[in-house]
């Protein structure tokens, strides 16, 4: 019995780490099959590949996203699970733009992210800006 025990703990405890705190009554997840990226397998102390998940309604997937960011910390096998929304390449490489601002702001702890399509956000003083350049980010800085 014990042994019983101790097993349903540890499933209970792999559920609570990785639910994402949806209602009780959110339908069920409707996806097409998932599959991990191509690209070779990591090493065992390495965060885990890319898994690229299709939902076939598109609220489900915001509903997903918004309680992934709501939950923080989500633990699979001690691995931090990231959520992140498919973009366009273009909008991608936009993105990339910001690395390094971005990185001055992680140096000087700035609470930063992106917005949609293509701007950098930043929390300062309690006030969030956002910037459309690398250069508007940086002159800000």
């Amino acid at each position: 019995m014990q042994k019983i025990v101790d097993t349903l703990q540890l499933k209970v405890d792999d559920l609570e780490n990785r639910g994402l705190g949806l209602p009780a009554d959110f339908p069920s997840l409707e996806i097409e099959p998932a599959h991990r990226a191509l690209v070779p397998s990591p090493d065992a102390n390495k965060p885990p590949r890319s898994i690229l998940v299709r939902f076939l309604r598109y609220s489900q997937k915001e509903a997903v996203l918004r309680a992934a960011l709501k939950k923080r910390d989500i633990l699979y096998n001690g691995s931090k699970l990231m959520f992140y929304s498919d973009l366009s390449a273009e909008v991608l490489c936009k993105l990339r733009e910001f690395d390094s601002v971005g990185k001055l702001m992680a140096r000087r702890n700035m609470n930063r992210g992106f917005a949609y399509p293509a701007w950098l956000r930043c929390l300062h003083n309690g006030q969030i800006r956002l910037f459309d350049t690398p250069e508007s980010a940086a002159a800000f800085l």
